[in-house]
């Protein structure tokens, strides 16, 4: 129950399979906000390339080279021609709902949004795990977290990574605690119970609180 926001790079939607991390797609521009925030989208979604509809991911539309077309723009494009006489727009074509490299974010905005607000919270701590902090959006993010962390008292800013912390004056005095390592390995070593785990001392807490 501690922490404020997850934000992932992650695209597998492991994470967000978890009820404690779900996210929205897309993301709204005004809170409240869900608890994970997807920077580079997901492929439980696809989205139309054309009119830029969103729907849950089929993969069995996705069993070739080609790209499948987009229902949503067969139906206004058949209304469009056949029964208003005009002339076709184009059928656009689907594809999962991830951001590529050099592409623009959909959820740009609204990111920057949750964004502000969880600086303004100033968070007493901030966890960055398994990045290579190549991408200049994630980047920032970070250095902007790791500052208003550390401007608190007690604030700690901590890196876990195979790979060593990454260089640049941008990022000095930016970390309280360095660990090296796998982050499966460590979250071993931590040894927190699971979010699914109720244990009956919990349970008897609960029943009586009701």
């Amino acid at each position: 129950g501690r922490l404020l926001r997850l934000y992932t790079q992650n695209v597998d939607g492991i994470d967000t399979s978890l009820p404690p991390l779900a996210t929205q797609v897309p993301l709204n521009h005004k809170g409240p906000w869900p608890q994970t925030i997807q920077l580079h989208g997901g492929l439980e979604k696809m989205m139309c390339q054309k009119c830029r509809h969103t729907s849950d991911f089929q993969a069995d539309l996705f069993q070739g080279p080609k790209p499948p077309p987009c229902p949503e723009c067969e139906v206004k494009d058949t209304l469009r021609t056949s029964h208003a006489g005009k002339r076709s727009h184009g059928i656009g074509k689907l594809r999962p709902r991830i951001v590529l490299y050099h592409e623009h974010n959909p959820d740009d905005e609204a990111i920057g949004a949750v964004m502000t607000s969880d600086l303004r919270s100033r968070p007493d701590a901030i966890i960055v795990v398994g990045t290579s902090l190549r991408i200049p959006g994630v980047r920032r993010i970070v250095r902007e977290m790791c500052g208003v962390v550390r401007s608190k008292q007690n604030g700690i800013s901590m890196w876990i990574n195979q790979d060593p912390v990454p260089p640049g004056k941008e990022f000095e005095d930016c970390w309280d605690l360095v660990v090296s390592g796998q982050c499966d390995e460590v979250a071993r070593q931590a040894d927190f119970k699971n979010w699914d785990d109720v244990t009956p001392e919990i349970m008897e807490e609960y029943t009586m609180s009701e």
